[in-house]
Formats: C-alpha cells, structure tokens, sequence
C-alpha cells in the first residue's frame, strides 16, 4: 500500500538574498534622503530669495520716506525692524557716507547653504555675500535663542515676552528687576577650540529715564566636567611658577618656596587679587593632571598677604600671610605661581556696553585658538582645556535703579567659516 509523507519543509529567504535586500534597502534611502535634502535646500533658497525682495521693498521705502536707509535692521520701518524668515539669519552694512547698504541673508537650519545678498545698487537677490559677511549657513548652535519655543526655556531667570522682539526673533528675554546679575543659557555647547566661532545678540534698555544702563555680552566657558574656567583659575604672573618647600596646612602663617622671583606682585598698591596664589597640578574627572600655567580648580586664594611691607622674602623664600591659612593642605614640592584675576568670563561681543531703547546687535570677532599667557583674561580665545560653553549676559552692569528692565533676544552662536 502507498504512503504519502507530508512535506514539511519550510522555505524561506537564504542569507544572500537578506543581504540583497538590505542593501536595496539602504540605496533606496540614501536616493531618498538626497532626494530630500536637495528639496529642502530649493525651499530654503526660495524662501531666502522671498524674504530679501520683501527687504529690499522695505529699505527703498524707508529711504523715500526718511532721505537715507537706516543705519540699521532695527530702525528699518520707521524703528519697527526688519525681520528675517524663521531660519534665516541677517547680515546688514550700512555706510553714511554714500547712503548706501548691503544685506545679506543665511540660513541658521540647514548645513552647507550658500548665502543670498542685495544692496542698493543690487536690489535683486543674488547668490554670494555681502563684504564682510558671511557667505555660507551658519547654523545656530544656542537652543531657543530666537525664542522658537515661545517661553523662556535654557534662559531660566529671564521673562520672554512674545512679539517684542529684534529682527530674526519670535520673542525677547526680559530681566524681572534691575538688579546687577549674571545670566547664563542651560545647555552646555560643545566647542572645538580649533574652530571659529561668532557670539551675536540684540539687547534694547525697556525703562525710559533709566541712565547707565550697561552689560556684558558673551561666553562662559567649561571643562571637560561642565565647570565654569573662571579667570582666576587659570591666570598667574609669568615668572613666578615655583613650588613649596614646606608642607602647607591650615593654621599656617608662613608660606615657604623654593624661589620667589623678582615678578611676584609685592607694591604697596597692589590689587587684592594679585596679591594671590595658584596651585596646580589640577586632576580632572577623567584623570588628566593639568601641569603648571594652564589651568587649575586646585583653589585660588586672594588678598593673601599685604603688599610694600616685607610680607615676601627673597631671601628666606617666604611669604607671611594676613590671617591663619584655611585652605587645602599641599605637601612638599607641590608647584604654585603668583595668581592673578581679570575680567571673569569671554566678554567677547560686550564689554561694559551702553544700551538705549533701541534694539542694537552686538557681534563678536572670530573666537578661535587658546588663550595663553598669564597676564589676561580670555576674550575671544578659548581658556586651556575648554570643552564647552554657554551664552553669558550680565545684566544692569551700570548699576541703573531697580526700576530697570533690559531685554535680549536674537543670541546666535555658530560655526564661522
């Protein structure tokens, strides 16, 4: 008698064939994506040509009306401004003498863009860039510095206030008091010191009547561990890097050195910080030890000996303190320097600068390399061993009265070409 075994083979896609699939897979997402961006970037392009005709009608009407172009973005419509698109970014000269400007426009979303310009004399947008401006995207790296979000999110401190804003933003960030304070962003920016980079912002005084109203503008740079570089944690007085020759513990009235040169602040008149030490041979998280003269959270102590009284000997090598010392205890041979302290943090776009009720952008030369030397404070280098940084603005620097109010909006921070 027959017998019929049922076939229980199971057939299914071999090895090879996955492998055929998958890389169909991946060529059809890469035409995909490239297909994508090249659409993205035509929009792009067309919404930036949009936006500079809709200027360049605004410029021509505001010199009908005015006898001459404004002499800047935020004067543009009879003081109201000139705004750019959401994700486009505006760089605007201006030269009194021959009544004559340029403007050029960038993205600040999409990476590798060509930049689009017009001036007076060149009304049709056109591919390139103004002089002196920038001529590819430039790509914002500061979360909701725009006010995008429509709150005051990474500018914790800070009221946003919708619809007054400088040209390019949603919104504005605006100080609850007048009191002299420091502002920092939340998100902590990666940054290569081997790369250039822009500060940029706009900042208006609210309060009439209110005079002196000043601030600073610019960076807070951080370690490897999101630690603020103080400036006082990585300048010194050159020439004066020794070590100790006697253990230093709490209690001690005499510091004792191998050397004390002749470069050690020792004037009657000399500045509570500079009459100071560093101590180095900082250790990071990652367990770098930072050598001599370039930076260190070791701890800094000010105001430390009194200067033009033989406080410092030359010839026994000591230093006698004012009071008791209370910080770490560091043993023999440990290396220190004369410190030093200056402006605290990169005021790289304002220094001191005086607002009005006027919106006015503040803008930084390139920021690249590493700050060296001792004597200064960094301002458009980064500080040794900078991995990071966050927008810094210090408020009602003037000391104006507590009825003021600043505003802020527009901050960019970006890669430059």
């Amino acid at each position: 008698m027959l017998e019929f075994k049922a076939d229980n083979q199971q057939t299914g896609f071999t090895i090879v064939e996955l492998l055929i699939v998958i890389v169909i897979i991946g060529i059809l997402a890469t035409i995909s994506i490239v297909a994508y961006n090249g659409i993205s970037k035509r929009a792009t392009e067309a919404s930036i040509v949009s936006d500079l005709r809709q200027a360049s009608t605004v410029l021509e009407m505001d010199k009908a009306s005015a006898g001459a172009y404004p002499s800047s973005l935020a004067l543009a419509q009879e003081g109201e401004g000139l705004n750019a698109g959401d994700g486009l970014i505006y760089e605007y000269s201006y030269d009194s003498a021959t009544n004559s400007y340029c403007l050029t426009a960038n993205s600040s979303k999409v990476t590798g863009m060509s930049a689009f310009y017009i001036s007076n004399t060149n009304p049709a947008p056109t591919a390139g860039a103004c002089p002196g401006h920038s001529s590819t995207s430039m790509v914002n790296l500061v979360a909701n510095g725009l006010g995008e979000m429509g709150n005051n999110a990474n500018f914790p401190g800070l009221d946003f206030v919708a619809g007054d804003a400088p040209p390019g933003s949603k919104g504005s960030f605006v100080t609850p008091d007048g009191v002299y304070k420091t502002y920092t962003s939340n998100e902590p920016i990666p940054v290569d010191p081997s790369k250039k980079y822009i500060v940029r912002g706009w900042a208006k005084q609210n309060t009439a009547g209110v005079g002196n109203s000043r601030i600073y503008f610019g960076l807070t740079p951080l370690d490897v561990d999101k630690k603020p570089l103080i400036s006082y944690m990585y300048m010194y007085r050159p020439g004066t890097t020794t070590a100790l020759a006697q253990p230093l513990k709490a209690g001690d009235t005499v510091v004792y050195l191998n050397s004390i040169s002749a470069n050690w602040y020792d004037e009657a008149d000399t500045r509570t910080y500079h009459r100071s030490l560093i101590f180095w041979d900082y250790k990071d998280s990652t367990g770098k030890v930072w050598p001599p003269e370039t930076y260190s959270f070791n701890g800094w102590r000010g105001d430390l000996y009194d200067g033009g009284t033989g406080a410092i000997n030359r010839i026994d090598n000591t230093i006698t303190l004012k009071n008791p010392w209370t910080g770490s205890s560091y043993s023999v041979g440990h290396p220190v320097s004369n410190g030093s302290s200056g402006g605290s943090w990169m005021y790289s776009a304002a220094d001191y600068q005086l607002l009005t009720g006027q919106w006015r952008e503040f803008v930084s030369p390139a920021i690249t390399g590493t700050h060296t030397g001792g004597l200064s404070a960094a301002k458009f280098a980064f500080p040794v061993a900078t991995k990071y940084v966050r927008i810094l603005v210090i408020a009602h620097a003037g000391s104006p009265s507590n009825t003021s109010r600043q505003s802020f909006g527009g901050i960019r921070f970006y890669e430059a070409p």
